[in-house]
């Protein structure tokens, strides 16, 4: 048996620990290179070869005994035995499969630990993973089911942040402002309108929401939002504070502007 990876070396290839995810004190498996040809394998620690060092590019993930595997631009899942899991044909064309939370991730689909497709998501964008129970796209476009493959909310909306189990904070345009609301991913409703000019995260599971609106005849209304999200993912309000004043012109735009970018000031100070 192997005694120490650190000095070990293997007929011209050598040990790449980077590419291993994972407990790594002293692994069960080893990532090789070729010194030569820069290709990539896998050995056990008893020096035995499991996967053959022809590979462009190999990560092992020791939590789950799988490899993530690309080869001429195709990518695969294999296991530490050698064996194929997800095979070339439907793999990621764009990118390494991702294993995250008992999950395998490839570009728009998801598998089991098993290589069985569990879901493939209605984009043509690359998933990111919120948890284990919902995505989104690369760029944070529109919200999805790991369950089932349901688009919960369009490409219109952006995910900011998931807060709680099922509640998502999300963003959206509105006639050139952007309006901030959150999103119940089981009832599939908006547990906080979207309204707010902003959701800020004050402390441990606190949040300030605030909105400004100027109406017709000049008048600007405020609603400042202090809440918390509870066990059971509900919305519990600690205080609202509503004020009314009339929208002020000149100089005192500047001030104007400046209550309505305080939460964002208080965030970043």
């Amino acid at each position: 048996m192997i005694e120490s990876w650190g000095d070990y070396h293997f007929d011209g290839f050598s040990i790449v620990s980077e590419n291993v995810e994972g407990n790594t004190d002293f692994p069960e498996f080893q990532v090789i290179k070729g010194d030569r040809t820069g290709y990539y394998g896998l050995i056990d620690r008893y020096g035995n070869v499991r996967i053959p060092c022809i590979y462009d590019y190999l990560m092992v993930y020791l939590d789950y005994n799988l490899c993530s595997i690309a080869k001429d631009y195709r990518h695969a899942i294999f296991n530490t035995e050698g064996q194929i899991v997800v095979p070339f044909e439907e793999a990621n064309p764009l990118g390494l499969f991702l294993i995250l939370d008992s999950l395998i991730f490839g570009y728009n689909t998801v598998y089991d630990l098993q290589g069985n497709l569990k879901v493939k998501l209605p984009t043509n964008d690359k998933i990111i993973l919120l948890s284990n129970l919902y995505a989104s796209t690369i760029h944070s476009r529109g919200l999805y089911s790991l369950e089932n493959g349901e688009a919960l909310l369009s490409t219109n909306y952006k995910v900011e942040k998931i807060i709680g189990t099922h509640l998502v904070i999300v963003s959206k345009v509105f006639d050139g402002f952007t309006r901030y609301g959150i999103f119940n991913c089981l009832s599939k409703d908006f547990v906080l309108k979207m309204e707010y000019s902003s959701i800020q995260e004050h402390g441990y599971k606190d949040y300030i929401a605030s909105s400004f609106h100027v109406l017709n005849n000049g008048t600007t209304k405020s609603n400042t939002l202090t809440f918390t999200i509870s066990s059971d993912n509900r919305i519990v309000v600690e205080k609202e504070e509503l004020q009314t004043f009339q929208t002020p012109s000149g100089n005192g735009c500047m001030l104007l502007l400046l209550l309505m970018l305080s939460p964002l000031l208080y965030f970043f100070l």
